[in-house]
């Protein structure tokens, strides 16, 4: 059989997934399972989160004992940073501080503020997060300290255009969830000013 991980339901385009709980269920089957031949995804979409096609793909080719031999926190970090660097073709500590970031916020799991709150259909639901929106703009001002250098890789530009992208999307939530919340209260006027922004 072959592990498959279901990284993008619903073809959502947003910055989103699990990365850390990826290496510690690889290396669970690994561990345990029998007769598994491959790795695989059964993604409705995957034109997005290149990080997480990578990483486990990549987990193909580790073995067990490299596994065992460090944490999967540890091995992440280490493969993070590897990825950032041959991704865009050459080494830029901000672009490792960048990524280690977006580990902690985007692909720290999955939850509503990662599908694109523009593309979705029009609600006054109430979405959270499980990070703080503003460590994404930290991530973005780190990324683009970089641009002069890192600016003929595509991967970088498109990278640096998804976190754009993610925080637009972010501030959208967040418009929402203030719109949700003067609705709830019947604050007219404060449903009339969020609504302008």
């Amino acid at each position: 059989w072959v592990w498959c991980l279901l990284e993008n339901y619903g073809g959502n385009p947003g910055m989103d997934g699990r990365a850390l709980e990826a290496v510690k269920r690889i290396q669970y089957a690994y561990e345990n399972a029998q007769h598994m031949k491959g790795l695989g995804f059964i993604s409705e979409a995957t034109y997005d989160n290149p990080l997480i096609y990578d990483l486990v793909f990549d987990m193909a080719w580790v073995t067990v004992e490299e596994l065992q031999a460090t944490t999967p926190a540890q091995f992440l970090s280490d493969w993070t940073d590897n990825w950032v660097t041959a991704r865009y073709g050459k080494e830029s500590e901000n672009a490792i501080k960048a990524w280690d970031i977006l580990l902690d916020t985007v692909y720290s799991g999955s939850s509503s503020p990662s599908q694109v709150i523009l593309s979705t259909n029009p609600s006054l639901n109430s979405y959270g997060s499980r990070y703080s929106f503003s460590k994404l703009e930290e991530a973005l001002e780190l990324l683009y300290k970089d641009y002069d250098e890192l600016s003929g890789s595509e991967c970088y530009r498109y990278d640096l255009t998804e976190v754009m992208r993610q925080i637009v999307s972010n501030y959208a939530t967040e418009l929402c969830g203030d719109l949700q919340s003067a609705y709830t209260a019947a604050d007219i006027e404060a449903f009339k000013a969020k609504k302008e922004e």
